[in-house]
């Protein structure tokens, strides 16, 4: 599955000079898609690129080994180990 910004084909669509045949044929694709149903997505930000996510500087074997998230802990005192595609409601991204 893949997800579109439908708007953005139509305002395409609809600036493409045509013939009455592709008019027609664009008619019938606006229809076919507008009935479909839509998905409800929201772009995440994920821990990698998250300004909570800390290095927890734990050395195993020379090898670093765990990140934790600080706005986790701060909530409930506990260390949440998080892998780098983790995400959550309270992240927000780093600056560039």
């Amino acid at each position: 599955m893949r997800l579109i910004d439908w708007d953005k084909v139509l305002e395409w669509m609809h600036r493409q000079k045509e013939t009455m045949e592709q008019w027609s044929m664009r008619i019938a694709i606006e229809n076919y898609v507008d009935d479909m149903p839509t998905v409800d997505a929201v772009s995440v930000i994920r821990c990698k690129d998250c300004v909570f996510w800390k290095n927890y500087c734990r050395v195993v074997d020379g090898v670093e080994s765990d990140h934790v998230c600080s706005k986790k802990r701060e909530l409930d005192g506990l260390m949440h180990r998080t892998n780098a595609d983790d995400f959550c409601s309270w992240a927000e991204r780093k600056e560039e």
